[in-house]
This record gives structure tokens, sequence and C-alpha cells, in this order.
């Protein structure tokens, strides 16, 4: 194959024309100038700012200071004030109807009726006593004596039986004795009259109280002389008789209650110092004046009772002395220990109403009423004065924060009572 032949065109010539310059005059540099640089002003130069209103504006940061640190100073002052309530006792008196459901038709929920009935019985208790025993100086001549009976029967002589001395004194003895027959015992005679012409030495008495024919078988003698010497009493008075019938009556209604317990059920309670008591018979053998080591007593009461709901009573209480509690900012104290109760029964029922409880319980109150418009400002030995001072205030403390303040706040939300119940 035939290849077809290139050619390439010829440049085309090109022409410089070179010319040379002449060098041109050298020129001197014209120094630059360059401006200073100004610093800013003060605002608060004398030159810029009068001297009046330089005052005006330190004043103004000044102001701002003092109220600050006021400001500061109110809102951390606080004072502390704890009190310390001094307690005083009140009595209140309550008072409920008992009700024996079988026989009412009352709604007993609805008011502060009280479920109850009564329970009774009937006791005799006897008992040998004591009197209490006094020595005295006699101011009547006595001694010991021999009795003797040489009859073939025994013979009782009774206190104050008269003892005729060989002299013709007379003497009486001073307690009841029975001599055996055939025998003989030793008792103590004492003068009929004061004087020391009864210091008789030791002698024979007759007994002329007794038939003549038995006035040789039957008669005294005194081994020692007849002195003023200290003499036993046993003597009865009301006191000692009281005491007697006091005691059995405290084994009988012991003896009552364990009758009365096993016949209890539910929620029904027996109050040991509320028994209805009632005397029906006492006896003695003694006579109130009489010189004797011992004597007896024979009591028979009637012992009755009302049985209620303790705990119906207690709930009662607690709720009244709640009330009193949020009237007294809680400043109350209370201890059941402190309930004092007693039982009336109602001789006629109506509604099943069979007896009244009343009583009383005992409260500690404390009411320290503080005037705070009183110890505002004050200082704490002020304040503290004005504290001790109110009743119902047994000693206060107060502190005060910060450490700088000297005297207690003005506004309320600053001062803190603290009492302690």
């Amino acid at each position: 194959m035939a290849t077809k032949k290139t050619t390439k065109p010829k440049a085309k010539a090109i022409k410089v024309t070179v010319t040379k310059s002449r060098p041109k005059a050298k020129t001197k540099a014209k120094p630059v100038e360059t401006s200073e640089i100004q610093q800013p002003t003060s605002l608060l130069t004398s030159q810029s700012i009068p001297k009046v209103y330089r005052k005006i504006i330190i004043f103004s940061i000044l102001l701002v200071i003092v109220l600050a640190v006021l400001v500061v100073h109110y809102s951390l002052a606080k004072a502390f004030i704890t009190i310390t309530p001094e307690y005083s006792d009140h009595d209140i008196s309550f008072s409920a109807q008992i009700v024996d459901p079988e026989q009412s038709d009352l709604n007993i929920e609805e008011k502060d009726y009280l479920i109850g009935r009564k329970l009774e019985t009937v006791l005799t208790k006897s008992g040998t006593f004591t009197p209490p025993t006094s020595i005295t100086q006699g101011d009547k001549a006595s001694g010991e004596i021999t009795l003797i009976n040489n009859y073939s029967k025994e013979q009782t002589l009774v206190a104050t039986t008269r003892l005729l001395a060989a002299n013709g004194k007379l003497f009486r003895l001073t307690k009841t004795v029975t001599v055996p027959a055939g025998s003989k015992l030793t008792a103590i005679a004492r003068a009929d009259e004061t004087g020391d012409e009864y210091l008789i030495a030791a002698t024979k008495f007759t007994i002329p109280g007794l038939w003549e024919g038995l006035q040789d078988k039957i008669y005294a003698e005194s081994t020692g002389a007849m002195k003023m010497q200290e003499e036993t009493h046993h003597l009865i008075t009301a006191e000692t008789i009281n005491a007697a019938i006091t005691s059995l009556k405290d084994q009988i209604l012991i003896d009552a209650i364990a009758q009365f317990q096993p016949q209890l059920s539910g929620n029904e309670y027996i109050n040991n110092d509320a028994l209805i008591v009632q005397e029906i018979r006492r006896s003695t053998s003694a006579n109130i004046g009489e010189d004797t080591e011992s004597f007896d007593v024979e009591l028979e009461l009637s012992i009755k009772t009302i049985t209620y709901d303790e705990q119906k009573l207690l709930t009662k209480i607690e709720n009244d002395i709640n009330v009193l509690a949020e009237q007294n900012q809680g400043l109350i104290n209370f201890s059941n220990n402190d309930i004092n109760v007693s039982i009336s029964e109602n001789e006629e029922v109506l509604n099943g109403i069979i007896g009244v409880i009343q009583g009383k319980y005992k409260i500690q109150l404390a009411n320290p009423n503080i005037d705070m418009e009183q110890i505002k400002g004050k200082s704490p030995d002020e304040a503290t004065q004005y504290l001790t001072n109110l009743s119902g205030v047994l000693s206060a403390d107060i502190s005060l924060s910060p450490f700088w303040l000297t005297n207690i706040p003005d506004l309320d939300n600053h001062i803190k009572v603290i009492l302690n119940k």
C-alpha cells in the first residue's frame, strides 16, 4: 500500500530587535512618616469627669457595699431559744354510764356507754387480835400473889375480885382466873386505892366475896412486899377495834374478788378499788376501855361490783387527752396509773343503765406563754431573764448565729423556739 508522505511547514523567521535602555538616575527614598499610637485615656480622670460626679460614684459604690453587708447580716441572723417547760399537775374529771346490754335497747356504740353487769356476794370472817402494849409506872401498890384452892371444886375468880389483907387493906385481882380444885396458881393483885400505906409486907388475903364456909379453903398469900412498879396494859380503844375491822374487811374483799374473777368474760374488767361494800354485821368480845391481852372480832359484808370495758374507757380518756395536747403544743404528760375511779349502783335500772363510773386522772401541763415582742432586739441575758420569770418556764438557753450577732433579731422567722417536751 502506498503511504502518503507528509511534509512539515517551514517556520517563519522572527526578527527580534534589542534596544539598550539607559540606566535611570537613582532617587533617594523619602522617609515614611509614622504616627504615634495614642493610649486610651481613663474615664475617671479629673480631666474627663468633674469632681462632684466622682464623689457620687464613690458614694454609690460604698452604699452598695453597705447594703450588701446589711442584707447578708439580716439574712444570716438567727436566734435559737431552747426552753425547758415547767409542768404543773391538773386533775381532770370524767364519768360514763354502765349499761347491761341484756336489759337495754340503747344504741351502745353511738354514745360513750360502757358495757357491764352486776356481781354480788356475802362473806363473813372472824379473827383474834392483840391490842397495843403500853407500860406505865403504877400509882397503886401491886405484887404477885398465890391463889390456893383446897376445895373439891375449881373456883373462878373474875377480874377486880376483892382480896382483903390481914391489916384490912383492900386489893383486887387484875385478871380473871380459874383455880383448879386442890391446886394453886399465881396472879397479880393491885391496891384498891393509891397511897404508901398499901406497900405492905408478905401476908395472907381472904376473899370476902366467897361464902364464909369457903373462905378458909380458898384464899391467897403473898411471898413478897407490895411495890409501886411498872404495869403492862393492853387497852382496848376505838382505834384498836377499827384496825381489827379494817383487817377483816381487807381479807373479805380479797376473797370476794377471787370469787368474781372466774365469772368474767371478754373485755369485762373489775376495778378492785371500786367495789361497793355494805356492812351487815359486826361483833367484838371486848368493849372500849377494857384491859385485855386479846379480843375476837367477827365481820359480815355484802360486796357488789359492776364490771365494765376498761379498754373503751381508756380510749375515751386518751382521746380527751389528745385534744388537750393539740391545744397545748403537745406539752402534756399522762400515765394510766394516775386514774382513780369509783362506781355507784343505780337502784332503779332504767334502759339497762345499772351504774355510773366516775373518776379523775392526773395530767401534767406546761404552758409557756411567750410574748415574742418582749424578746426581739434584746440581748440574750435580757431575754433569758424575761423567759425564766414566766410561769411555765423552768429554764431557757439562747444562742445567736453568726457569732458576731449580739441581739435577738427583730423578725419572727429568724427566731426559732425549741421546746424540750
